[in-house]
């Protein structure tokens, strides 16, 4: 295995207002944050202000009918999965119910259950337990590839290797594989992680491509690592101020380390959730025991909006727990259910504010019923 080594950092701080990453020698940018504030209200205005955002309802219908929170999109639709039906949805990108997949079983083109999942270029892939089966958009088998126990993230590149990660309670393990096989596996430096383990594990939905490169986080590691030449090195390191986690969490005894953690859970980042990183932006839910909230990172101007701070009615679309959940041809997207939207607009209607929206002001609440399909939420950033 190879492992990255972290660079010790000394840098100033600095207000919000100012310059806030830094470049160290040969190493990552360090992105400093203070979440307990604000975000700069002008900044706020300029965000809302370059937004493009669009509505696509996902078709309910008998077959339809499903329970998702998160969707891929790709150029052949909306695809979205439901964990009770173990199934996944296929919708058109006009919002229309295309087909369903759903193959769980015990024989060789079924899947146990569906630890993660993704949609590249035509296909489905399904990771459970032990393999990746790859199904066609009709839900025909196409080929099975065999895994190691444990994996838990799941990343298709451009050129087609399988990228997995590790789960629970185990040592972040980056894991490659072609049709054939593994053919490498990376970790990230978890020594000071070595006596938390039982806490450790990888940050969710983090295992990403951009550039070229595959990027991850990790839990109890405010890094983003990439995969860069072969060597897992630092890429970004978040500096999360107040809410970074304290040294102390990893010195002394495994009991010290244990008390730590308990006494600290509730006061720091645990770790760097629900991640997204374009030319422009870095996104991503800075997960604090109990509390959520998203933070969009301007790379270029060096700026930073919480999904918090924006004004009604943007705070009940983007607020609390929605992350984008990708970014195709420049739009970010997410769910939003329909029980949100209705009551979104009802209460927009009630108040003759409907018309101040271009995106909101032709929908009738009349039409949505609470047990519809969630809609999809396209939106550009400025």
């Amino acid at each position: 295995m190879k492992k990255a080594s972290l660079l010790c950092l000394l840098f100033l701080l600095v207000a919000c207002s100012q310059r806030q990453n830094t470049s160290l020698p040969d190493g990552p940018v360090v992105l400093k944050m203070d979440l307990s504030k604000e975000s700069d209200p002008k900044r706020v205005a300029e965000f809302i202000q370059g937004m493009e955002i669009r509505l696509v309802p996902l078709e309910t219908t008998d077959e339809s009918i499903m329970n998702s929170t998160r969707p891929f999109v790709s150029a052949d639709g909306i695809f979205t999965y439901d964990y009770d039906q173990s199934a996944i949805f296929h919708f058109g990108l006009d919002g229309e119910y295309i087909n369903t997949i759903q193959r769980q079983g015990q024989g060789g083109e079924e899947y146990n259950g569906i630890r993660n999942w993704t949609v590249r270029d035509g296909y489905v892939y399904i990771l459970d337990q032990i393999c990746i089966q790859v199904y066609d958009l009709q839900g025909n088998h196409i080929k099975r590839i065999p895994v190691e126990i444990g994996a838990y993230d799941l990343l298709i590149t451009p050129d087609g290797k399988y990228v997995t990660s590790s789960r629970i309670n185990e040592p972040y393990i980056l894991k490659i594989y072609d049709d054939a096989g593994k053919i490498a596996e990376y970790t990230p430096d978890t020594e000071k992680l070595k006596d938390i383990i039982n806490f450790a594990r990888p940050a969710y939905n983090t295992l990403g491509w951009h550039n070229g490169d595959i990027y991850f986080c990790q839990y109890y590691d405010h890094t983003i690592y990439h995969l860069k030449d072969g060597e897992v090195k630092p890429l970004y390191i978040v500096d999360l101020g107040p809410d970074r986690i304290p040294e102390e969490m990893f010195e002394g005894t495994p009991d010290q380390k244990a008390n730590s953690l308990e006494t600290n859970k509730y006061n720091m980042v645990v770790s760097l959730q629900e991640l997204t990183i374009t030319d422009e932006w870095i996104i991503f839910n800075p997960e604090k025991w109990a509390k959520t909230k998203i933070v969009y990172y301007n790379k270029n101007e060096d700026f930073y909006i919480i999904n918090n701070s924006l004004p009604y009615p943007y705070s009940t679309i983007f607020g609390e727990y929605k992350p984008p959940a990708g970014c195709i041809n420049g739009e970010y997207y997410f769910l939003i259910q329909a029980t949100d939207m209705k009551e979104l607009l009802e209460d927009l209607q009630a108040k003759g504010d409907m018309v101040k929206y271009d995106f909101l002001k032709d929908l009738d609440p009349g039409t949505i019923d609470e047990d519809d399909n969630a809609w999809a939420v396209f939106y550009k950033l400025p």
